[in-house]
């Protein structure tokens, strides 16, 4: 599949933003088929996180709060990512870590067939996938449908990541210029994730966060990052 890169960089300048992602600098990644992409000429490796969610939900912000830079446009009013689009970091010669920011769902029928046959694309090749959700929202059917047939198994569901957005957006809304939730916003988001478990069955991390104001974010950092040191011994122990 195509993906246009948005942004490339050595991998230091990210752990420079965010040193949670540290543990990636060591990691020995095995090639593989499907960590193999073909980017503007170059054969390369990828270890590859992908952001999926619905239209709205955060996902443009969320790669750009990750990784320091606003390079994934973003809009309040309407969807701006049409095709899937990475941020790239150069781990050594060969080998890079890579964010891809997705089309959201949920804007029609038709756009959501055409959307989710990319994220099956993506999911295949991604050894994480960062699933969205709002801490906001009421009806998640539309997120459930699209867990339900992008990750039809458990096995499937251990690189999965649920991400909580807009935590400081749930009810009781607060008027105080604070960084994050408030102590009665942090108690419906404590018992929005328990409603979130059996819905998304099989996810091993639920993260609540704010993309903006950047929010939490080393939490959710941390969790891609031993999600990837597990997907690269498992990689090498087939290697072997």
């Amino acid at each position: 599949m195509k993906v246009i890169i948005r942004h490339e960089a050595e991998l230091a300048a990210l752990l420079q933003h965010q040193p949670a992602f540290t543990g990636i600098a060591g990691l020995n990644i095995a090639s593989s088929d499907f960590r193999h992409w073909t980017c503007e000429g170059r054969d390369i490796q990828i270890m590859h996180v992908a952001i999926i969610g619905k239209s709205g939900y955060g996902k443009s912000s969320l790669v750009n709060a990750l990784i320091g830079h606003n390079v994934m446009k973003t809009s309040a009013i309407e969807a701006c990512t049409r095709e899937a689009q990475n941020a790239m970091f150069r781990i050594r010669d060969g080998q890079y870590l890579a964010f891809a920011d997705v089309p959201g769902i949920g804007e029609s029928a038709q756009c959501d067939e055409k959307y989710l046959s990319m994220y099956q694309d993506l999911v295949r090749k991604s050894d994480v996938v960062v699933h969205m959700l709002r801490a906001d929202c009421r009806d998640y059917a539309i997120d459930e449908a699209a867990f339900a047939r992008l990750f039809p198994d458990r096995a499937s569901r251990r690189k999965v990541i649920l991400a909580v957005n807009g935590c400081d957006k749930i009810e009781p809304l607060s008027r105080q210029t604070v960084r994050g939730p408030s102590d009665r916003q942090w108690a419906n988001v404590l018992e929005k994730i328990r409603e979130l478990g059996p819905r998304f069955a099989g996810v091993k991390h639920i993260i609540p966060c704010c993309a903006n104001p950047a929010w939490r974010l080393e939490l959710l950092s941390e969790a891609i990052t031993v999600m990837l040191e597990e997907a690269a011994r498992v990689t090498l122990a087939v290697a072997a």
